[in-house]
C-alpha cells in the first residue's frame, strides 16, 4: 500500500496516513529514548520555586478546538473531510469529518 504522509514526532514515534488503512502511529524502540518539545520562550517553566497552585484545563463543556495532523489550528466552520485532533477542555481526540 502507498503511504500518503509520514512524519516522525519529537518522541521519535513514526506517524503514518494511508487512504486505506488510515491514520496509524508506530513507536519505534530507541536503546535510550528522549523526548523534547519545544515551545515558545514565554510558555517555559523553569524548575524552583514557583507561585503555581493549579493549571487550568478548561471545563468538558467548552467549545471544541480543531487542529489538522500538521498542527494547524483549522476553525470549526471550515473543516472538510479529512482527520482532526479536537480538544475539548483537558481531552484530546482524533475525530473524522
Amino acid at each position: 500500500q502507498a503511504v500518503g504522509q509520514i512524519r516522525f514526532d519529537y518522541a521519535g514515534n513514526l506517524h503514518t496516513f494511508t487512504q486505506n488503512v488510515g491514520y496509524r502511529v508506530y513507536a519505534l524502540p530507541m536503546l535510550n529514548p528522549t523526548c523534547t518539545t519545544p515551545a515558545p520562550k514565554a510558555q517555559l517553566l523553569t524548575a524552583g520555586n514557583s507561585d503555581i497552585e493549579a493549571i487550568d484545563l478548561g471545563t468538558p463543556d467548552a467549545d471544541a478546538i480543531y487542529y489538522n495532523l500538521q498542527g494547524i489550528r483549522v476553525d470549526a466552520a471550515n473543516l472538510t473531510p479529512g482527520i482532526y485532533l479536537q480538544v475539548k477542555g483537558a481531552t484530546a481526540t482524533k475525530v473524522r469529518f
